[in-house]
């Protein structure tokens, strides 16, 4: 039985290593991907070759043909639709990509929790040294160094205000 040829088109485009193919056995679909002779995990995702389930025997002939399984989708099921999503959320490439993000963001995190550290040492300190003069003014410790913006000169009879800031 082969898949329907759309759909065989599709998953070639989203991965050339995959291929669809129909297990005898169990009467479902089985996604596959090609596995290289040096590939470690290659050994480890064995499936039992004494198994008797119609699933293990389809999976053991996958795994004699050289394809490890990945996806077992049913008969009526095998849609790029459906099928699609669960393969892009499993691949590896896609997971890198999201490790590539979680790190930049934490990057992004980081120097916003630094620049918030700045404000908040800025802040305490501005804070600390207002406290500290107002304590030192109720302990009648400081002087006021008020000076009036006003400056009153008499001509003829009038009162000229000067009210220009002098910076002296």
């Amino acid at each position: 039985m082969q898949p329907p040829a759309g759909f065989a088109a599709d998953l070639c485009r989203f991965d050339d290593q995959l291929r669809c193919r129909w297990g005898a056995h169990s009467h479902q679909w089985f996604i596959e991907i090609k596995c290289r002779e040096r590939m470690p995990g290659y050994l480890e995702e064995r499936p039992n070759p004494l198994g008797s389930s119609p699933r293990a025997r389809d999976l053991w002939e996958g795994w004699q043909q050289g394809y490890l399984h990945v996806l077992s989708v049913p008969r009526d099921l095998l849609q790029w639709d459906l099928v699609g999503r669960y393969l892009a959320q499993y691949r590896v490439a896609s997971h890198q990509d999201a490790d590539r993000l979680c790190a930049r963001l934490d990057e992004l995190d980081a120097q916003w929790e630094a620049s918030i550290d700045r404000q908040t040492d800025t802040l305490a300190e501005a804070c600390g040294h207002d406290l500290y003069d107002q304590f030192a003014w109720d302990q009648k410790r400081r002087i006021s160094t008020f000076v009036p913006a006003a400056k009153e000169e008499p001509h003829d009879g009038f009162i000229v205000r000067d009210r220009r800031l002098r910076v002296s």
